[in-house]
Order: C-alpha cells, then structure tokens, then sequence
C-alpha cells in the first residue's frame, strides 16, 4: 500500500510538473503577431489643388471616405482608399434675339474629382495595444481629375449644345499626417485623422502650399488585434 501511494504521489508530481512546463512554454511563446485585415470609414473632406492642361482649380472632396487595409506587423499597416466628389454649376438667361425670336442660353461647369490614396501607417508606440493610441500616416494620392463645360442655345423651341472644354488629367501628391485612434472593443475602434497634400506636379506654386484633409470615424478589424 505504501509503495502504491509513493507510486502514484510520483506520477501527480510528474504530471504537475509537466503541465507547468507546458504553461510556461506556451506563457513565454506569447500570442502571435495580429497581422489583420482592417476597413474604415470617415466623414471627412480633402483638399487638393487640381491642374487639368488649362485650368488650374483648388477641389475639396468629401463628405466620405472609405479604406481598406492590412496590418503587416503590430506597428506597419498598408492601406489603399477611395473617396469622390461631383460638382455642376450653371448659369443661363432667356430673351428675343435680333430676329425676335425667343431663346434661352444656358452654360453648365461640372468638375469630378477621385482621390485613390495608398497609405504607410505605424504606430506610434512601444506597446501597439494601448487604447488610447496615435499613428502617422505616410505616402501618396493620385487624384483623377475631370472638367467639362458646355453652352446650350435654345431658340424657337430647337436646342443646340457646344462643348467648350472637355479636359481630364491625373494628379500626384504625397500625403502624410498623423491619426489618434480609440479602441471600443477587439474588433472596433474610433478614429480622427489630420493629413496635407503636396503637390507634386510640374507648377512649382503648388508643390508646398497648405492642401489640409480631416475625419472622423470607425475602423473594424476583422480578427481581434493581439499586442505584439
């Protein structure tokens, strides 16, 4: 009896200690890296200065903006956007031409603006799970740019349209700025961000002026972020 309860006290000891062990491998390996993907979604506005062969114009873009991104480590995130704006604005009198006939003379602008944004975003911080959290953003947008303007004569009841520009260029910038993040729960976090653009076309008026963005909004990791 003596030499069974030895026996069996031995194998309790063995089995403790090797299920220490194991904890304290699987406690020292620590969680693996959060390499995640990620969407957000602001309210929020861009400014850009927009050249197109002639015309030389300042855009502002927004109300939304909407991102895809992918943590590569617990500090360096890529992400690629995507935000729009369509403006028209037209002017247009009626009266009796020289040959007393009645017309109407109508002259719409309309200018469309796509920004496609591809961004670097690390994290400012030695642990990458605090709550409360700030990143700086880096790298460039493209803008695509369209302007088209047009009159239209009615007279006697018969419309006639003209085109006068139609012009479509791409814009470049680089973009960079800094975003405080505030995680809700694992999977969701609330966010503000600051940017500029500079312009890196060939007018040289453009390069360095102040081209600010803003928003806020909500950022959705699609697996719960680990510290790293």
């Amino acid at each position: 009896m003596a030499t069974f309860s030895r026996v069996w006290s031995g194998a309790l000891l063995l089995g403790a200690l090797s299920f220490g062990a194991r904890a304290q491998e699987a406690a020292g390996a620590g969680p693996a890296p959060g390499y995640r993907w990620y969407v957000g979604g602001l309210a929020a506005f861009q400014t850009f200065a927009t050249t197109s062969v002639f015309t030389a114009q300042e855009g502002t873009i927004g109300p939304l903006y909407g991102y895809l991104g992918y943590q590569i480590t617990p500090h360096l995130a890529v992400q690629g956007g995507y935000m729009q704006r369509s403006q028209s604005h037209a002017d247009s009198f009626s009266g009796i031409n020289n040959a007393g006939q009645p017309f109407t003379y109508a002259q719409t602008d309309t200018y469309f603006n796509a920004a496609v944004p591809l961004l670097l975003r690390f994290r400012l911080a030695r642990q990458p799970a605090h709550r409360l959290h700030l990143d700086a953003l880096l790298g460039a947008t493209v803008l695509l740019h369209h302007y088209h303007y047009e009159n239209n004569n009615t007279v006697t009841g018969q419309p006639t349209t003209q085109t006068e520009l139609d012009l479509r260029a791409k814009n470049g910038y680089i973009t960079g700025g800094l975003s405080v993040g505030f995680t809700l729960t694992p999977h969701l976090e609330l966010t503000a961000e600051a940017t500029n653009n500079w312009y890196l076309n060939a007018r040289d008026y453009y390069h360095w002026q102040v081209q600010p963005g803003a928003g806020i909004g909500l950022r959705y990791h699609f697996n719960a972020r680990r510290a790293g």
